[in-house]
Order: C-alpha cells, then sequence, then structure tokens
C-alpha cells in the first residue's frame, strides 16, 4: 500500500492538458457507422464542405480580431483545432495569408460593383499617428444604403510618410474614390474632424461637402468648457496624476 500511494504521488499533471486533473464525466461513447465515417472523412477532405467552412471561420477570426497569421503556428490554437475537428489538418502561415489576401479581392470585386450602382455614397476620413512607432496613416471608410441594408466599408488604410498636407489628403482621397468606382459626383458628404487640412483636402477634392465630426466638435466644446473653469481643470489633472501613480506602483 505505502509503495501504491508514493507512486501516486510523484505522478505530475497538467491542468491545461491531462484530462485526468478535471473531474468532468466523459461523454458516453458513440460507435458510428461505417457510412458516416466515409461522410466525415470526405467532409474533412481538402475540398470537404467542413473543411471549407472552418477555413472560412479561420479567415473570418484573423481579420475580425486582428490576429496574426502566426496563430497557426502556436501549440494551445493547434490542439483547441484538434478537438474541435480532429481530421482538420491547419495550414501554413503563408498559405493562410494568400487565403486572408484571396478573400480582400472577391469581396473588394463584390463591393466595387455594388459602389458602381450607388447613387450617393458619405465618406469618412481621419488621420492618426502611432505613438510608439511615430507613423501616421489615414483611413477612408465609405458609407452608404442599398434597398434595407446600410454598409459601412473600409476602402483602405495608408500610410501618410508625414505628408499631412491638404493636397496630399486629397490626393488620396480621389485615388481611392477612382479605385472603389466612385465617381465624385455620387460623394454627398466627407466626415472628418475640425482640422484645417482635412476641411480644405476635402473642398479640393469634392467642393463645399465638408461635414465636422460631431463627436469630435462636442469633445472640443467639453475640452473647452473645462479650460475655462481653473478648479475642476486643475482637480482633473491632480485626479489623473493620481491613478497614474496607483498604476505605477
Amino acid at each position: 500500500m505505502e509503495m501504491e500511494l508514493t507512486s501516486n504521488a510523484e505522478k505530475k499533471c497538467d491542468p491545461l492538458k491531462d484530462d485526468a486533473c478535471v473531474s468532468i464525466p466523459p461523454a458516453p461513447k458513440r460507435h458510428k457507422s461505417i457510412v458516416t465515417n466515409f461522410q466525415d472523412i470526405y467532409a474533412f477532405s481538402e475540398r470537404g464542405d467542413k473543411t471549407l467552412r472552418i477555413n472560412n471561420a479561420l479567415i473570418y477570426m484573423i481579420c475580425k480580431d486582428n490576429q496574426p497569421f502566426t496563430i497557426v503556428e502556436n501549440e494551445g490554437f493547434a490542439s483547441l483545432i484538434k478537438v474541435l475537428a480532429p481530421h482538420d489538418k491547419l495550414p501554413s502561415k503563408t498559405t493562410l495569408t494568400r487565403w486572408v489576401d484571396d478573400k480582400y479581392a472577391a469581396l473588394s470585386t463584390v463591393f466595387k460593383a455594388k459602389l458602381a450602382n450607388i447613387v450617393h455614397v458619405t465618406l469618412t476620413t481621419d488621420m492618426w499617428s502611432e505613438t510608439m512607432s511615430m507613423r501616421s496613416f489615414l483611413g477612408i471608410t465609405a458609407h452608404f444604403g442599398e434597398g434595407n441594408d446600410i454598409f459601412a466599408i473600409t476602402l483602405g488604410v495608408y500610410e501618410s510618410n508625414d505628408r499631412h498636407t491638404s493636397e496630399h489628403i486629397s490626393d488620396m482621397l480621389l485615388k481611392t474614390c477612382a479605385e472603389w468606382n466612385i465617381d465624385n459626383d455620387k460623394v454627398s458628404a466627407v466626415v472628418t474632424d475640425n482640422a484645417a487640412n482635412m476641411v480644405k483636402a476635402v473642398d479640393l477634392a469634392f467642393g463645399k461637402k465638408h461635414i465636422p465630426c460631431f463627436a469630435h466638435t462636442l469633445n472640443l466644446v467639453a475640452q473647452n468648457a473645462i479650460q475655462q473653469c481653473a478648479k475642476l481643470d486643475n482637480q482633473i489633472k491632480r485626479n489623473s496624476d493620481l491613478v497614474q501613480t496607483k498604476q505605477c506602483s
């Protein structure tokens, strides 16, 4: 008995891997027929229905959650897929990259066809900088309706190379619209922040169609009101310093 207890005590288990460490009752085993087994094998073949659904779901997850292509090389992710779909074979990151490019090409063709037939389009655009890398980007989104559906699609995100001039932004707006089959006269309005270069860029590209972003304007009003009240402004700064100190402690 002593030897048995010692042997059991020496056993080590990983609660993340070893099912024996988790008190979950096993699912009852169900025997599949030969026909069902062959159907599963075909479904998980390279062009099988389940394989295609899993691949499309993987592409969607990568794009929706901004996941890196290297996720397919992660041991934990591979283990998850092995449990969910034992017959499925994960693609390499190179293959996954090609799939995402192919999906983008297919969807962009669909939306270019839609935009070619749309009468009115509204654009929103914004420019931002990444603090750590000191790189600036310009994002452009199109908004339009078709029947009872409303669409908002990202036309592009471009690195600005520190060229924040209105002429450069205007040129990027026009090139993007041309690429997506959006005629200039179809653009009903362009919504941006209140920056002078943005306002002028819209005027250069489309004429007097600029609309200031309501949220940005409201934020400016709130900031200005706070700055006019010295006591409130000082209190907010003290609270901010206190939070930063607490986070660093």
